[in-house]
């Protein structure tokens, strides 16, 4: 009598059923995978854009500062295009803070050495102010007699050596270190009053604030990313940019092959008078002459003859930052560009005399 067949697979079923389950096993495995690095792919572009975006609003603050109480020769002390780390570029801007004024007594016209405390802060928020050693104080001196002629004249910024404590009767500074193209004090009247018939104006001294711009990416921490400094401290707001040459032009932000663009400026200028006379006016020239104020009208290198940094009115801010690798072989990076155009109200490039000046009661 034929026995029962009994229950189960054969091999050959087995093998299908094994064959179909590591097919499915694999499909789940590819999208897992995926999604993975889907997800790393949009918390590396949310890094990048919340980096640079910082970047950016921390530089266009310092920038929209540039040139406050002080005269246009002074309000954008120094660029370099190429003179940075690995060929980046370093911009440096100046302002004065307001909130503080000591009368003082400077020795010969450089202010080289120690300059004496006359009296406590004139203008000021509540009491009197250490002055630590990197800062930048602002001096200006105006000695001439109403309707009178001659006198003692200048103005600069001068780098402090040592720390100098609240109430002290002294500060100790660098020898004629005003800034990077300063290196006199006495620099003509017509830079600071809009008279040319006023009182004599005790030397005082007052704080500034000298900021630099730049990128690190050869040694130290932080490398790979935009630093702002104070002269006291430096600090990165925006990591991770773009500090490898380009391997060829890139003309919609006006780049060389070779220039390295994680940090870049561009300028706006005033250079010109309506009628194409070399006379800024206080107008930004429509360099193309389409009527309208665009990224087609910005210079990338205001230090180049005929043009100077006097003449600057905006400044477009782009950093590159740089993301993962395309491919696990590839040596090219994924990157995106956050530019911004700032303008710079407190630089007053039609004449000398800035927005906001001190005369013999102060401001």
């Amino acid at each position: 009598m034929r026995r029962a067949r009994e229950g189960g697979f054969t091999l050959i079923e087995m093998m299908i059923a094994l064959g179909a389950m590591g097919f499915l096993i694999a499909g789940a495995t590819l999208v897992a995978i995926a999604a993975a690095r889907g997800g790393h792919s949009a918390t590396d572009r949310a890094n990048l854009q919340g980096s640079a975006r910082t970047g950016i609003d921390v530089i266009a603050s310092e920038l929209q500062l540039a040139g406050l109480g002080l005269p246009k020769t002074l309000a954008i002390p120094y660029f370099s295009r190429t003179g940075g780390d690995c060929g980046t570029p370093v911009l440096q801007v100046a302002s004065l803070d307001y909130r503080w004024e000591w009368a003082v007594s400077t020795a010969g016209n450089t202010a080289a050495g120690t300059i004496s405390v006359v009296t406590s802060p004139k203008i000021r928020l509540g009491s009197d102010i250490a002055i630590k050693a990197g800062e930048w104080v602002y001096l200006y001196q105006s000695a001439k007699a109403v309707g009178g002629t001659g006198g003692a004249w200048g103005h600069g910024f001068v780098h402090v050596k040592a720390d100098r404590a609240a109430g002290g009767n002294t500060v100790t500074v660098d020898a004629t270190n005003f800034s990077t193209v300063q290196t006199a004090f006495d620099l003509g009247q017509t830079e600071l009053s809009s008279s040319t018939t006023y009182i004599g104006h005790q030397p005082v001294m007052l704080r500034s604030r000298l900021t630099k711009i730049y990128v690190k990416c050869t040694a130290g921490s932080n490398v790979g990313s935009v630093f702002v400094s104070d002269g006291i401290s430096e600090y990165p707001v925006a990591a991770n940019v773009e500090v490898q040459p380009l391997a060829k032009a890139d003309a919609s932000i006006g780049a060389a092959k070779n220039d390295v663009v994680g940090l870049r400026f561009r300028f706006l200028v005033d250079q010109k008078d309506s009628t194409g006379a070399t006379n800024p006016d206080g107008i930004t020239d429509d360099q193309n002459g389409d009527h309208i104020i665009d990224y087609n009208d910005l210079v990338t290198d205001p230090t180049v003859a005929p043009l100077d940094l006097t003449m600057v009115t905006g400044i477009e801010v782009l950093i590159r930052a740089r993301g993962e690798q395309v491919s696990q072989s590839a040596t090219d990076y994924r990157y995106q560009d956050y530019v911004r155009v700032v303008t710079l109200p407190n630089i007053r490039t039609s004449t000398t005399v800035p927005y906001v000046f001190i005369d013999a009661d102060g401001l």
